[in-house]
């Protein structure tokens, strides 16, 4: 009998989110957010990793996310895209002058690129005009993340009270 245990671990968490955008012409938006939440992580199985463990016992910790992005998006349609381009900028501020537990940067973007070569009718070799609604649609993904740990602006505010920085 063979018999494997995995590595797991709980994360509740609650919270509450505010968030308002604008237009910026006609492809661009821009959006603020805050989002402060409480996080605990529990049951931590014996084959996660050592920062699990040290985060575990911290207890239940306290979050202000402050949010900040940007948004161009191009494509034919929202739900069912055959062309166009989707891009998100994204910077998060967590603690710093927003104070709590946790304080580090984060900075992202995603990219979505939609296009067809061609629908079912390959080239119009084939005549049938219900066959012109359907395409061979290829999408493009690329997406990273950049983490900055930054420090406690107040001195009231110890630095090592989380010196870990939140897994995404």
């Amino acid at each position: 009998v063979v018999t494997s245990e995995d590595a797991y671990y709980y994360r509740d968490k609650i919270g509450l989110g505010v968030q308002i955008g604008h237009q910026l012409g006609m492809n661009w938006r821009h959006y603020h957010g805050f989002n402060p939440s409480f996080s605990l992580i529990s049951n931590p199985s014996s084959k996660v990793d050592d920062l699990v463990y040290l985060e575990a016992s911290l207890g239940w910790q306290f979050q202000n996310r402050f949010m900040n992005g940007l948004i161009f998006d191009d494509r034919d349609n929202v739900f069912t895209p055959t062309q166009g381009m989707y891009l998100r900028l994204n910077a998060d501020f967590v603690g710093g002058v927003l104070g709590w537990a946790d304080h580090y940067n984060r900075y992202g973007f995603s990219t979505n690129f939609f296009w067809w070569p061609t629908d079912f009718t390959f080239f119009n070799l084939i005549r049938a005009g219900e066959l012109r609604r359907w395409r061979f649609v290829f999408q493009h993904h690329l997406s990273g993340t950049f983490t900055q740990q930054s420090e406690p602006v107040y001195n009231t505010q110890d630095l090592f009270e989380n010196p870990y920085v939140e897994s995404y």
